[in-house]
């Protein structure tokens, strides 16, 4: 894993969170995103449900380096939370929404990990709260 000034992301654009969405009773993204997380799976459905290459001696979805940031893409609304795991590791998951349906986007601060939407509803760009 990289060092504290040397963060990591890791990303998709939101298929794994929609396919696990309607397999599952799960009902935040965000959740769905940590598991994803615990279980070190980027896409746990994959090949079954949501398509991909069947690989037959290693699966490049695996998680095996813990982020500091892991996202998702094109989510129906923002969400977000801190995920605490074993020997104080902290991971920042972003549930990202699609700019065409909300207008909107997130500002990540990569030294402090905040984050913020920011709404392009009006001429002028705003802070949601």
């Amino acid at each position: 894993m990289p060092g504290v000034n040397d963060p990591s992301l890791l990303g998709t654009s939101g298929q794994n969170l929609d396919d696990i969405d309607l397999q599952s009773t799960i009902e935040s993204r965000v959740q769905i995103l940590e598991n994803c997380l615990k279980w070190s799976a980027i896409g746990p459905t994959c090949p079954d449900t949501l398509s991909c290459y069947p690989y037959v001696k290693n699966d490049p979805f695996i998680i095996t380096d813990t982020p500091h940031v892991f996202f998702a893409g094109n989510q129906p609304k923002f969400e977000t939370r801190v995920f605490h795991g074993s020997n104080d590791i902290q991971v920042r998951l972003l549930c990202i929404p699609s700019f065409a349906q909300s207008n909107s986007c997130i500002a990540l601060n990569l030294s402090t990990r905040e984050c913020y939407e920011i709404s392009f509803q009006n001429e002028t760009p705003q802070l949601i709260q």
